[in-house]
C-alpha cells in the first residue's frame, strides 16, 4: 500500500502459487494505478481503463442528492460573491479557502461539508471503492460569454490534445492525480448543458517522452446532461470521459463541482473555520 515506485511486485494465482518477482521496473504513476487496482474487490463485470486502474461499468452515472431547498442555500452562497477565474468563459467560484470567512454562516459551510460527503458517498459506492479521497471541492457560477462552449472538450486527469487524441499528464501541471468527477446542478439554466464528448475508446494518455501522433480530425458522439435541481453527474477523470459545456444563452448556471482522487498526497484541506468540534472529530476519524 505504499504510494512511492514500486520495488517489488509478486504475482500470485489464486492457488497461491507465485509466478513471478519483478524489481523496480514502475514508475510513480504506475504503482499509483496498481495501488487503486489492489484496492478493489473482485466484480463480475469490472473493466480496466485506458490508465490501468479498475473501473466498475458503466464509468459515467448520475442520480438525485439535494433538495430544493438546500440548492437555493448554496445559489446564495454564490450570489453573495465568487471570485471571477476565467474571462470568455466567464467562470466565477469558490472554493473551501475562500468560504473560510465570516461573510459565510456555519450553517452554510456545514452544508458544503455535507454536500461534499454524499458525492464522496455515492461516488465510492457505485465504483466499489472506499478509499476515494477528496482532492478540491469548487461552487461554480457561469454567465453567458463564449458562443460555442462555456467550457471546452477536455480532460480532468491530462492535457488533451483533440487533434490527435493524446492527453498528456504532465508531472508540473494539474491534475494527474484527478481519478473521479462530480458535479451536482443547483439551478434549470437556460442552455449550459452539460456533454460527454466520446470518441469509440480512441483516446490515450501519454507521458514524456512520448511520440506525437499526426494531427487529424476526429468526430465525437455527444451526450448531453441538462442540469436540473439536485442532480448528481459523475464519471472517472481520465479521458474515456471528455467532457464539456454548451454555452449559457441567458441567465446563470449553478453548480458545486468535485474532483476526487486514490492518491492521499492530494487530499484537499479543510479550514479550520469549517469546523465545528463534532464535524472535526468525524474527519479527524476518516483520515486516520
Amino acid at each position: 500500500r505504499h504510494l512511492g515506485p514500486c520495488i517489488r511486485i509478486r504475482v500470485t494465482m489464486p492457488s497461491g502459487a507465485h509466478l513471478g518477482l519483478l524489481m523496480a521496473v514502475a514508475t510513480i504513476a504506475v504503482c499509483l494505478d496498481l495501488f487503486i487496482l489492489s484496492e478493489q474487490p473482485l466484480v463480475p463485470g469490472l473493466a480496466v481503463s485506458q490508465r490501468g486502474a479498475l473501473f466498475s461499468p458503466p464509468k459515467r452515472s448520475s442520480a438525485v442528492i439535494l433538495t430544493q431547498a438546500e440548492c437555493d442555500i448554496l445559489i446564495r452562497v454564490l450570489d453573495r460573491k465568487s471570485v471571477h477565474q476565467n474571462t470568455g468563459d466567464e467562470l466565477y467560484g469558490l472554493n473551501l479557502e475562500q468560504m473560510n470567512g465570516k461573510n459565510y454562516s456555519l450553517r452554510e459551510k456545514t452544508l458544503v461539508l455535507d454536500v461534499r460527503e454524499r458525492i464522496l458517498d455515492t461516488v465510492r459506492k457505485h465504483f466499489h471503492s472506499p478509499h476515494i479521497l477528496p482532492e478540491y471541492t469548487h461552487l461554480t457560477l457561469r454567465r453567458p460569454g463564449n458562443s460555442t462552449y462555456s467550457h471546452g472538450i477536455h480532460c480532468d486527469q491530462c492535457s488533451m490534445d483533440l487533434n490527435t487524441l493524446q492527453c498528456e499528464i504532465r508531472k508540473e501541471a494539474c491534475c494527474g492525480w484527478r481519478h473521479y468527477t462530480a458535479i451536482v446542478y443547483l439551478n434549470n439554466p437556460n442552455g449550459g448543458d452539460f456533454f460527454f464528448a466520446d470518441y469509440n475508446g480512441t483516446a490515450t494518455v501519454v507521458q514524456a517522452p512520448f511520440e506525437r501522433l499526426p494531427p487529424q480530425k476526429y468526430t465525437p458522439t455527444f451526450t448531453d446532461f441538462h442540469p436540473e435541481p439536485g442532480l448528481l453527474v459523475f464519471f472517472s477523470s481520465g479521458p474515456e470521459n471528455l467532457h464539456g459545456v454548451r454555452p449559457i444563452l441567458s441567465g446563470q448556471r449553478y453548480a458545486f463541482a468535485l474532483w476526487m482522487t486514490m492518491d492521499t498526497t492530494h487530499t484537499e484541506h479543510v479550514p479550520s473555520g469549517f469546523l465545528t468540534p463534532g464535524i472535526a472529530d468525524e474527519i479527524r476519524s476518516q483520515a486516520l
